[in-house]
């Protein structure tokens, strides 16, 4: 819309009542440049659009996953095909692909893992940190997600598949990706969070104090069954394995 002239670049009162521009961004995908397609569609072919648009993204999916295993995998170029068509039309995509933060996240995953990939076998810092930085500042909802797994993942691989020589560098350049990763994302968080904390219904969930409602939150989740936190755990044992 501002490209267009209808619309200041800051604040949008002409879609969604006034979203801004720092807490669409940090939520809702607005810089993925998946997003330069609209700037040649009219406005009333949008929704006749919508489905090229998910096509591109189950495109670019295939394409993002068979680069990542042409780099890793020592297999014919069949299977490299046919594993990356799959990743593309996986059951995620097809009930998620009206979520476009799924789709771009689904993209760009198998780049930042193909950057864990050269970081833990060559040492290679920038190209995580990057990845990441430009991940977690296109949604950061999904992104804290992708840090918390490549720490988990990560981290057992390092102790469990590479020598013991390389455990300590590898380690150390795992945090310091990931915290410079987080930290590059900082210009699209930081504007979000203060806008969050400055908000009527995140001072109202907070009246009780902060322990109070993470002790909320827990409970509303069910959270407090045991039973529950056992096959969560059962879950991340089948994944790591």
């Amino acid at each position: 819309d501002f490209s267009h002239g209808r619309t200041a670049l800051m604040f949008d009162w002409y879609i969604n009542e006034g979203q801004n521009l720092a807490m669409g961004s940090a939520i809702q995908w607005n810089i993925s440049p998946f997003n330069l397609f609209w700037l040649f569609i009219p406005r009333d072919m949008v929704m006749e659009s919508l489905s090229v648009y998910v096509g591109i993204h189950l495109a670019a999916m295939s394409i993002a996953m068979y680069i990542f295993l042409k780099k890793t995998a020592d297999c014919p170029k069949l299977y490299l095909t046919a594993f990356s068509v799959c990743y593309g039309l996986c059951g995620y995509t097809l009930t998620h692909y009206t979520i476009p933060t799924y789709l771009d996240t689904a993209v760009f995953i198998p780049l930042l893992m193909l950057a864990l990939y050269r970081l833990l076998h060559e040492g290679k810092t920038t190209c995580y940190a990057l990845m990441l930085g430009f991940m977690t500042a296109l949604s950061y909802y999904l992104g804290f997600m992708d840090i918390i797994f490549i720490l988990l993942t990560g981290g057992a691989y390092i102790y469990i598949v590479l020598p013991r020589e390389k455990r300590g560098d590898r380690a150390l350049r795992l945090g310091a990706g990931t915290a410079a990763g987080t930290a590059l994302s900082a210009f699209m968080l930081l504007p979000a969070a203060m806008q969050m904390r400055q908000s009527s219904r995140f001072n109202s969930n907070l009246s009780g104090g902060l322990f109070a409602t993470l002790k909320s939150i827990l409970s509303a989740i069910g959270a407090d069954m045991y039973y529950i936190k056992w096959w969560q755990l059962s879950g991340s044992i089948c994944a790591l394995a």
